[in-house]
């Protein structure tokens, strides 16, 4: 089966014929995680990693960077950060902005990329702030999802890694497929949360009262 990306009321989505199930962003924003910083921050914020994120990608596809004297520092910082680990720890990516399903606990998302280091083959969801706890169930969630599309793959582990924005050097965080496992299931009781969330928002009843 093949998803697109779509987007419905602000939270994404992925879609295939009549079948629709949330991103592993939307389920994961039921926590809030940002709750507390400045709106103009988080604008700012995101469209710094978006465009550091399409950056990468091209650079995986084969592509030259023409612009790159014309793009904001922080920008360039963050692409310098992901080939500094590229290069340390001898990461071929395999592939960019795979989009990954499972279909059994329905949910689905968007790898960052993959690829493979001299111990196997790894998956990598990179970062320019700093790398917050709700990020390892993200990656366990992609890990799962990945093990669904790609069933003949194996993966030796996942790597949160934080291309530092500001000095241009790489944070990187590997995680075993044992740990996980192990935040999966933190993963799957937001999905529950999510999924009885939407359900309310359907089924609000209030009492009738003359």
């Amino acid at each position: 089966m093949k998803f697109e990306l779509i987007e419905i009321d602000g939270k994404h989505f992925y879609q295939c014929g009549d079948k629709t199930l949330p991103s592993i962003t939307t389920i994961l924003g039921i926590t809030n995680p940002y709750a507390g910083i400045r709106k103009a921050v988080l604008e700012d914020t995101s469209d710094i990693g978006t465009q550091f994120h399409a950056i990468v990608a091209r650079l995986i596809e084969g592509d030259y960077i023409h612009e790159w004297y014309y793009l904001d520092k922080r920008i360039r910082n963050s692409v310098s950060a992901y080939d500094r680990f590229r290069k340390q720890i001898h990461y071929k990516p395999r592939r960019a902005e795979t989009i990954v399903a499972n279909l059994t606990d329905g949910y689905a998302g968007t790898e960052d990329n993959d690829g493979g280091i001299p111990d196997g083959h790894i998956i990598v969801e990179m970062k320019t702030g700093d790398i917050l706890p709700i990020h390892y169930y993200q990656m366990a969630a992609q890990y799962k999802a990945h093990l669904k599309t790609f069933p003949k793959e194996k993966i030796v582990g996942g790597c949160l890694l934080h291309c530092d924005k500001e000095t241009g050097y790489p944070h990187p965080y590997f995680i075993s497929p044992m740990a996980l496992d192990g935040y999966y299931p933190g993963f799957m009781g937001l999905k529950i949360v999510y999924d009885q969330v939407e359900k309310l928002k359907e089924r609000r009843e209030t009492w009738k009262l003359e």
